[in-house]
């Protein structure tokens, strides 16, 4: 009997990482829809795999990470553009995460911790949906696991260089170093006091880590974009310590609740984590947390503890310099160097509160800690279904988690064929000619210059900056007199320039419906442009029966898949 229960919890155990696994791989251009972020990257990543010219420098300043550019670049060596292209990096590296979470702290730490560790890691909704985002900042749970391991090695050279691979995902991770310090501290600190030679390592080791510390964090606080989030430590450079040090509850209220929107909730949505998942997370977490490090004070494990002390440190880190701002939705992304340390905090802590089954009555209790851990797993993985593919699949359900294709097709795709096939229609009208795509705004321009990135006929344009209040009529009037083609997602203000630059009857328009296409939520924000179907518009020719021919099916010449 005791052998079949041992064998279903691993059979569990097995099926739990499966589908973690399997979520972070199926529908992987369609969930979510590819947005302007990772087509840029993607451009990029395409200009360098073919010797062309190239930023590497983000539009916030961040240089491009060598890691997920460059296997960006390598695979499209090989590939032509395509939304799946762009996310293969990240999937990579949260997979890799999850596995070294295992097979690199079983080394520092016992059996058991690091299989827990591993497994919160691997159904942590935060860990799931980076690992699905073409961001340059995607890597970042994989290099969080190579510092921790590296921390309680007590190597500060491994250290150093995991540090410096995570500044290259996204500069917040400088706050990653108030995390490790004090385990790598706890862990020299009997070779420390007892060895000379050893005591002078670790003074270095310290001296070179605060000194990348205080270089990377200074260049951080310098940027244009950190400034202003500062809103309660800092104001035009200067510090403001009594204002740091009155910050008020409010504040402090909104950062704690959003920490369960950064670990539970979608990247970048208007709106994730129900009150039900806020107070479990809550409960679970206090609860854990509380009994979990007086069980660590008992047992005088100090190493572990120190994790758990750097876990609220570089949490605290981010409040005293970005405030509740740095993890407001659309940038909660700021806060992702902590979803390892997270991981790995309660594992030690739960670690701690496992009985082991040396009696009867020890063994039940064991079995109800179990079965409760994978409740927590389980209940993980539905909120990752709540919180991120209900978001994106709306009210259409169209897209099916459970196959290796990908159901839906994303209207810019749909679009951009619809352009092609068009001015093919125009035979020699437009011989040597380049087809010309106006795009509104940054998530239509990017998507579809990145899939055209191997198309030497076609040009695509961004009209305005998203944050213009419309669009300049007087070059979007020049570019469809000229034979350009006008893109944008329905309802948007390049629809009511068309309307009135033109009367109805010289305007051809196209709309390709996105499954489910219903009108956004009130609190949709930027979310609106994934509710709503894409619009191509062209002037028609002076042949009205031109722009009534059916579409031809795309051939070669220069055209692949279009």
């Amino acid at each position: 009997m005791r052998r079949a229960v041992t064998w279903t919890c691993q059979a569990v155990v097995v099926l739990l990482f499966a589908a973690a696994f399997w979520l972070r791989a199926s529908s992987l251009e369609s969930l979510p829809e590819p947005n302007g972020d990772e087509a840029w990257h993607g451009t990029q990543a395409y200009h360098i795999a073919h010797g062309e010219p190239v930023y590497l420098q983000t539009g916030n300043g961040n240089p491009l990470n060598p890691l997920n550019t460059g296997l960006m670049s390598l695979l499209l060596k090989f590939s032509e553009p395509r939304l799946w292209v762009l996310r293969t990096p990240a999937l990579i590296c949260g997979v890799l995460a999850v596995i070294l979470a295992y097979f690199l702290s079983v080394r520092v730490l016992d059996k058991t911790t690091a299989l827990l560790a591993s497994a919160f890691l691997a159904v942590l909704p935060a860990a799931i949906c980076y690992s699905r985002r073409g961001w340059d900042c995607s890597p970042t749970p994989l290099f969080g696991v190579l510092l921790l391991v590296a921390s309680y090695r007590a190597k500060w050279k491994e250290m150093l260089l995991a540090f410096v691979g995570g500044l290259l995902c996204h500069p917040t991770n400088v706050f990653m170093l108030p995390v490790v310090l004090p385990i790598y501290l706890a862990r020299t600190q009997p070779a420390f006091l007892t060895d000379p030679r050893r005591r002078k390592q670790v003074a270095i080791g310290v001296v070179v880590v605060l000194g990348l510390f205080f270089v990377a964090g200074m260049a951080f606080m310098n940027r244009p974009q950190v400034r202003l989030l500062q809103i309660h430590g800092f104001e035009g450079g200067r510090p403001r310590w009594g204002v740091a040090l009155r910050l008020n509850s409010r504040e402090a209220l909104l950062y704690l609740r959003r920490l369960p929107i950064l670990f539970l909730g979608e990247p970048g949505a208007s709106k994730s984590a129900t009150s039900v998942q806020n107070w479990a997370f809550w409960t679970v977490l206090l609860g854990t947390f509380v009994t979990g490090t007086v069980r660590l004070v008992r047992e005088r494990c100090w190493d572990r503890l120190a994790l758990v002390a750097g876990l609220g440190a570089g949490a605290s880190s981010l409040f005293l310099i970005a405030g509740a701002a740095g993890l407001r939705p659309v940038t909660n992304r700021y806060g992702l160097f902590l979803v390892a340390p997270l991981a790995f905090a309660c594992a030690v802590l739960v670690r701690a509160l496992v009985v082991e089954p040396s009696s009867p009555g020890r063994r039940i209790v064991r079995s109800v800690q179990v079965a409760g851990l994978l409740a927590v797993g389980w209940g993980l993985l539905l909120c990752y279904q709540h919180n991120f593919v209900d978001l994106f699949q709306g009210n259409a359900r169209a897209e099916s988690l459970w196959t290796l294709r990908t159901d839906v097709e994303d209207p810019r795709y749909g679009a951009l064929r619809v352009v092609i096939r068009d001015s093919r229609l125009e035979g020699p009208a437009r011989a040597g000619q380049k087809t010309v795509i106006v795009a509104y705004d940054w998530w239509t321009r990017w998507p579809l210059t990145y899939l055209t990135a191997n198309l030497g006929f076609v040009d695509v344009h961004q009209l305005i900056g998203p944050i213009a209040p419309g669009p300049d009529k007087p070059a979007l009037r020049r570019f469809l007199e000229e034979g350009a083609y006008a893109v944008c997602f329905r309802g948007q203000d390049l629809e009511k320039a068309v309307a009135e630059l033109f009367p109805a009857d010289r305007i051809q328009r196209w709309e390709v419906a996105r499954p489910g296409n219903v009108a956004p939520p009130p609190n949709a924000g930027h979310l609106m442009r994934y509710c709503t179907s894409v619009v191509v518009y062209r002037l028609k020719p002076p042949s009205a029966e031109l722009a009534q021919a059916p579409l031809r099916a795309a051939g070669a010449n220069n055209v692949g898949r279009w």
